[in-house]
């Protein structure tokens, strides 16, 4: 039996525990597969469910993602948030030759492809709703998101292994950028701590027909942290383009629509910085974790400083001073 007839007759053992029978099935296609997680939709008789095959998650991380599901469910109007199939014994997941599955009922919609103002401010809305309601639970404290001090250890490590792709400038002002970071820690003590998504991009979001966001996808990557991190998810999935260049006035929206508990702990310059925290932390891993496209160094060093940032044209008032580069 070649691997691809294995795997498939496996999804259908697996599709026996939540009874759905084969008979039931009528086709299963592999969507995508990536270093975490291995996503398959499967055709019914009656409808279609998506099979998540979890590559990297533990036990206790799966339980801690679909403890958040069954909080969720049902808590967003208009908005759809994955539900969860239980097995034949009541269980959230199935544990197969060793690994671990979960079965969703099937979303419809199309993934976001371009972003726009109204989009942004419905993300922004289910940003604060998502955090109303999972801070009213008790959570397990552990706290999943690297630190500060170890996104900067990270960046030294990256710029001691390539100095030569970095002219004497290019590393004075990277490792200024890396020491700011310590800044940051009093902002983000400001907020308060809650189970935030922290990644709402184009890929997990859904619209329907006239383009309204209809259902949020994928909670895997869910964490205790601060909640001003969500915020900066949805800037990093939707405030850049396709050279991560910010687009100042997306970035602008956004903390427009943040609402008042991040306005009235952060400042529009405080709000920059933890999103170029966030974001030099993404491209971090991307390189470290080879999800760069072309991972060179000078690739890498063209993502961090191919684009300047203007505080004057973004803030609305002088700030000719503060000029920074991505």
């Amino acid at each position: 039996m070649v691997e691809s007839e294995k795997k498939l007759r496996n999804i259908a053992r697996i599709l026996e525990r939540y009874d759905i029978s084969p008979s039931r099935v009528l086709s299963i296609k592999i969507m995508k597969s990536g270093m975490e997680n291995e996503v398959i939709r499967v055709t019914l008789s009656d409808g279609h469910v998506i099979v998540r095959r979890h590559l990297k998650n533990s036990l206790s991380g799966v339980e801690f993602e679909c403890a958040i599901l069954d909080r969720i469910v049902g808590k967003f109007e208009k908005i759809t948030t994955p539900h969860l199939r239980r097995t034949i014994d009541g269980k959230a997941y199935c544990m197969y030759q060793g690994e671990i599955f979960t079965v969703y009922n099937y979303l419809s919609g199309s993934p976001v492809s371009e972003s726009s103002p109204r989009l942004i401010a419905e993300v922004c809305d289910f940003a604060t709703r998502f955090q109303q309601v999972t801070s009213l639970f008790q959570w397990p404290t552990t706290n999943q998101w690297p630190s500060i001090s170890q996104t900067q250890d990270l960046a030294l490590q990256f710029t001691r292994e390539n100095r030569e792709a970095f002219t004497d400038q290019e590393m004075n002002f990277l490792h200024a950028r890396i020491d700011d970071l310590s800044m940051l820690r009093s902002v983000l003590d400001r907020f308060p701590i809650v189970v935030v998504h922290g990644d709402l991009h184009g890929g997990n979001l859904l619209t329907d027909f006239s383009g309204d966001l209809n259902a949020v996808l994928d909670f895997d990557d869910a964490f205790m942290g601060s909640s001003i991190l969500e915020f900066a998810g949805i800037v990093r999935g939707h405030c850049f383009d396709d050279c991560c260049r910010l687009l100042p006035e997306q970035c602008n929206n956004v903390y427009l629509q943040a609402g008042a508990s991040t306005k009235k702990n952060c400042s529009l310059i405080e709000f920059y910085k933890i999103i170029d925290f966030t974001c030099l932390k993404y491209l971090l891993h991307a390189y470290f974790m080879g999800r760069c496209k072309n991972p060179s160094p000078r690739i890498f060093n063209q993502l961090l400083y191919s684009q300047q940032v203007d505080f004057q044209k973004w803030v609305g008032h002088r700030h000719e001073e503060l000029k920074f580069r991505f």
